[in-house]
């Protein structure tokens, strides 16, 4: 694949950036996505008045990546980007395997373990955290396909982090409602603020990955004003879920009136309300797991 596709390196938000993979099909873990992608998209369009997209997935055993998709080493990618060769031709979300494999064992499910308060995630296999990262990231990208195109003219330089957050929520939204269980729908909120904490870092060290450094900052604050999330002793914890969720359903329907309808001015007064950028300062991510408590292949004794 090649782009060019997207501006996120576009400091005025305009000229679009190469990229490029290079992978091979998973048959078994792109059908499972695909079904998702079916059940995600007849639940996001059952409550409005939007023509069901056509949207494809290929999961795919990543053997390189270059330019734009390289810099953001990002999990998955949907494409194209622009709203009339969607609406004409459909569109295709690539999961990269093996970029979310990594992340998810080296990165995500260590700081899960570590920013979540234990009495939230005793008992919860590193199985349970890694399916509900995967079904995030699978509605994630097809929210993309249901945005309005006109958006990024109206929001101009705030137009990334608003989808993008927007995005997440909608994920969250959505997969809590199709969930079959109270704790997997924990987990698709938990784990997001959870990698909040790795947005931060890539922000604050690199410069880098800023629309979604923004947006989590902005949604973990706006639960804490909202006081259905707290940070106690530099853990994110929580009383009751469905007060959480409650807080992420009110915040996706103000970024979805944002995204559908609002002025750049708009955004940016709403992130003078709710953004943060000390909020996840409040989150302590304590010393990486010993490798020996990680799974890990078993050891050969040596003579």
């Amino acid at each position: 694949m090649a782009g060019p596709y997207d501006t996120y390196l576009d400091k005025k938000n305009i000229k679009f950036a190469w990229q490029s993979w290079v992978g091979v099909l998973d048959k078994e873990k792109t059908q499972k996505a695909q079904e998702l992608t079916d059940v995600f998209l007849d639940k996001s369009i059952e409550e409005s008045n939007v023509k069901r997209p056509n949207v494809r997935v290929r999961v795919d055993h990543t053997v390189m990546m270059s330019g734009q998709s390289a810099r953001y080493e990002w999990t998955g990618n949907s494409m194209p980007c622009q709203k009339e060769l969607r609406d004409e031709y459909g569109s295709v979300f690539f999961l990269f395997e093996p970029v979310f494999k990594e992340k998810f064992n080296k990165h995500r499910l260590p700081t899960f373990r570590s920013v979540i308060d234990s009495t939230k995630r005793a008992g919860i296999t590193d199985e349970a955290i890694e399916e509900a990262n995967f079904k995030r990231y699978v509605g994630h990208e097809i929210t993309h396909s249901i945005i309005p195109g006109d958006f990024e003219r109206r929001l101009m330089e705030h137009s990334a982090w608003v989808e993008e957050l927007y995005c997440d929520l909608t994920s969250i939204v959505k997969g809590s409602e199709i969930s079959t269980s109270k704790r997997e729908s924990d987990l698709l909120f938990s784990t997001y603020f959870a990698n909040g904490v790795l947005e931060h870092l890539a922000f604050e060290n690199n410069n880098s990955r800023t629309p979604y450094f923004i947006g989590n900052s902005i949604a973990l604050n706006y639960c804490v004003q909202d006081q259905s999330i707290k940070i106690e002793e530099g853990v994110i914890n929580w009383d009751d879920s469905k007060t959480v969720m409650d807080s992420i359903s009110r915040l996706t329907g103000e970024m979805s009136t944002i995204i559908k309808n609002g002025t750049n001015q708009d955004a940016f007064q709403f992130s003078q309300k709710h953004f943060d950028y000390d909020i996840y300062k409040n989150v302590r991510r304590e010393a990486a797991i010993p490798d020996f408590l990680l799974k890990r292949p078993p050891r050969t004794a040596q003579a």
